[in-house]
């Protein structure tokens, strides 16, 4: 899963969140919501 550019965050829990976030930075973290949200919304 570390390599996943973009995770998909609704499937899985806090401790993916947390692991991706120290793997990414917090920039490329929010890139990635923003992104999500785009896309489930």
């Amino acid at each position: 899963m570390a390599n996943a550019k973009l995770p998909l965050f609704p499937l899985y829990g806090k401790q993916i969140y947390h692991t991706w976030l120290e793997n990414y930075g917090f920039i490329n973290y929010l890139k990635s919501v923003a992104f999500h949200i785009a896309i489930y919304n």
